[in-house]
Parts: C-alpha cells; structure tokens; sequence
C-alpha cells in the first residue's frame, strides 16, 4: 500500500473515533461527576398572582372566603356568588325623597310632561314608601290619567283607590271622577251610578269638611241631572236639576246639605 493510501486510512479510522468520542463527551459532561450535589427540582408550590396583570382574575365562586380583587387589574373580578359572608340589604330611602319626587311629579303633570309624572309616581309606588306616601302617589297618578286621556287606566286607577283607602276623606271626589269618566265613554248608567254614590258615601264620613262635602253632593245632583238630559229622560233630569239647585241655596244659607 502506498503511503497516500495508508494516510487515508488512518485519517478515516481516526474522523470515527471523534465522531464515536462526541456522544460520549456529552455524556460525561451532562451526568454529575462524583461527590457533586444533584440539582434542585422545581418548586411545588404556585406562583404568586401578578398583581399587574390585565388578564381577569379567575375566583373560587365555591370558597366561603373573601377573595381580594385585583386592584392593578384592568379587569374586572367575578363576585363570590357562595361566599358565607353577610351582604349589605338595601336601606330603606328616606321620606324626604318621597316627598320630593312627588312635588316634581306634580310639577311634571302641571307641565304636562304626563309619561315623566307617571314614572316617577310608579317609582315611589314599587318602593317601601309609608302608608299616606303611597296614597297620595296613587292618587295624583289617577289625575296624571285623566289628563292625558288615559281613560281606561285612570278607571282602573279610581277603583284600585277606592278599594284600598275606603274611608278616606278623598273618596266622595274619586267616585265623582268616575262618574264623570263613565260618561265621558258612553256608560252613563254606570256613571249614574256613582254619582249616586258620592252622596251616599259623603254621609259615612267624618264632619270636618261638612262644607267640602256639601259641595260635593250638589255637584252629583247637578251631574246626574246633565246626565239624564243627554239621554233625553227630562223629567228625571227634572226632577234632580230642582234638587240641586235646592241642596246650593240650601249651602248657600247654612240649612241641611241634602236639600231637606
């Protein structure tokens, strides 16, 4: 073999051992070498919350524990719908918001912002407002009706009141309304009918408004009589147009209110 041949031979036998020695090269330096310290392993425990992360905080809806929001968080943090924790009731609202809402709904319905006045009216009705609150709000809802020619929810809205404050002092002159709205609609039996109950009903009340309630009574003698001239029955119209005017001159010289 020539020495060119032999150089060749000995150069491949020698690129194998270096290919062969590579492997076992990072091997050894890989593996510890005696007597070193293994290194440590992760840690098992979670890291902390990045306080300034942007991502929404996941919470335990489960836990009985306060969770803390993420004050740095652009995100917002679901609540802890199982929380033990006590939640704060809603207070009731104090009586001098009532009665302001109230003067602006009057004030409205003076405007004639009628769909205003009757949100606002409805809104102390869904509330905790007191008894007499409550009463005054239905009542100037009826007008708010009647105004803007809701006639139908103003009826409704009459009898609702008439039902839940029967004795009040107010009923003789809801009952006139409603009277005068079975009219406005056609129904003048039905309006007949309560202009009748005005005066049975100013008797079972309290003397304070003897006048107020005189007055009242006139007025349904006066209606019941324009009633019956509509319908053409002359002699009852008649018949209560004299009754009226009696029960005024009555009124007028401080004799009995009903005409007698």
């Amino acid at each position: 073999m020539t020495p060119a041949g032999l150089a060749g031979v000995l150069n491949t036998n020698s690129n194998g051992a270096d290919g062969l020695d590579k492997p076992r090269a990072a091997a050894s330096q890989a593996a510890p070498a005696p007597g070193d310290a293994a290194p440590a392993a992760a840690p098992s425990q979670p890291a902390a919350a990045d306080t300034n992360s942007s991502q929404p905080v996941a919470v335990d809806t489960n836990s009985s524990r306060p969770v803390a929001a993420d004050t740095n968080s652009g995100q917002a943090v679901a609540a802890d719908t199982n929380s033990s924790q006590p939640v704060a009731a809603n207070e009731p609202a104090p009586d001098g918001d009532f009665e302001i809402a109230l003067e602006v709904a009057r004030k409205e319905r003076t405007n004639r912002l009628y769909v205003v006045a009757a949100q606002l009216l409805e809104s102390i009705l869904k509330t905790n407002a007191p008894p007499e609150m409550q009463r005054l709000a239905l009542f100037e809802l009826g007008l708010v009706m009647e105004e803007n020619e809701q006639l139908a929810k103003a009826q409704q809205i009459w009898s609702q009141y008439v039902h839940s404050y029967p004795n009040d002092a107010t009923v003789p002159e809801v009952l006139l309304r409603q009277g005068l709205l079975y009219r406005k609609i056609g129904a003048d039996a039905f309006a007949v009918a309560k202009f009748y109950a005005v005066m049975s009903s100013a008797l079972k009340l309290k003397q304070e408004n003897l006048a107020y309630y005189k007055k009242l009574v006139v007025r349904a003698q006066t209606e019941i009589a324009d009633t019956y001239y509509l319908d053409a029955k002359f002699d009852e119209a008649r018949t209560f147009s004299t009754a009226s005017s009696r029960a005024a001159m009555g009124r007028q010289t401080g004799s009995s209110w009903n005409g007698n």
